[in-house]
């Protein structure tokens, strides 16, 4: 009786804990890939957001409009072209899992002139504070009417500053002035375990799911030097946007 008193008190005190909102160190379980960390949180108008440099294409001396808010990243448009943007003050492991996610908007009216395209860049290769010639993994959202959808992603990236892709989906739900989550998640399959070089790709409005892929980069003609760090950014080609609740999550686990 003793015994079944004792367990009785300590069940009462852990759920008094957690509807407090007290803590709950979730292991992972025999088998389950372990929780991933958050490492980066910028634009939730709460504390001070990362830098972010114009990564150019070679050659380029162009600058393009941008604006860092506490609650948001506003991209501009300028002259229909590619231009990207690399988040300072991150490095992160080109073999290990993690996440990027984030909230955007695509701000041109309905029917604007193609491309729409807000993307996600991952695997940014080279050192901190090297803006040249850019060679990354990407994935991609373009509103623009493709094969009879309204819009299309691209398996993508640039080697040196120059475009590549290795294929496509087209989607038919998005849309222009609607805010959209989009989360990348990095040498991980769909059923969230550690495998190199497989992306998963989730998109959601509000707390719908409007897409969800797995896609291997290991075809892809740029591999980072998997010895060194790499960096993430955000890449805007022929669109203005406004990105809120960036986020960055990696396996700290030993």
């Amino acid at each position: 009786m003793y015994d079944l008193v004792k367990l009785a008190a300590v069940a009462v005190v852990f759920l008094a804990a957690q509807m407090a909102g007290g803590p709950n160190p979730r292991q992972a379980g025999a088998g389950e890939p372990p929780p991933l960390e958050l490492v980066v949180q910028d634009f939730e108008g709460t504390a001070a957001d990362g830098r972010w440099d114009i990564h150019r294409y070679p050659g380029d001396s162009g600058d393009f409009e941008y604006s860092v808010r506490p609650d948001a990243l506003v991209m501009i448009d300028k002259e229909n072209r590619n231009q990207n943007l690399t988040r300072r003050g991150l490095e992160l492991d080109p073999n290990g899992r993690y996440a990027v996610e984030a909230r955007f908007r695509i701000d041109e009216p309905e029917g604007a002139p193609p491309p729409n395209s807000f993307c996600v860049n991952f695997l940014v290769a080279g050192a901190e504070g090297e803006l040249d010639s850019i060679s990354c993994w990407s994935v991609n959202l373009t509103v623009q009417p493709v094969e009879g959808a309204r819009g299309m992603m691209l398996y993508m990236g640039f080697i040196d500053g120059k475009f590549k892709n290795i294929g496509r989906r087209t989607v038919d739900w998005c849309k222009t002035n609607t805010e959209y989550l989009f989360r990348v998640e990095v040498n991980t399959d769909l059923a969230g375990r550690h495998k190199p070089k497989m992306v998963t790709v989730t998109i959601k409005e509000g707390e719908s799911v409007r897409e969800r892929f797995e896609v291997d980069y290991s075809a892809f003609p740029f591999q980072p030097d998997y010895s060194g760090p790499v960096r993430v950014g955000v890449n805007s080609h022929g669109a203005d946007w406004t990105m809120h609740s960036f986020k960055v999550y990696a396996d700290r686990s030993p």
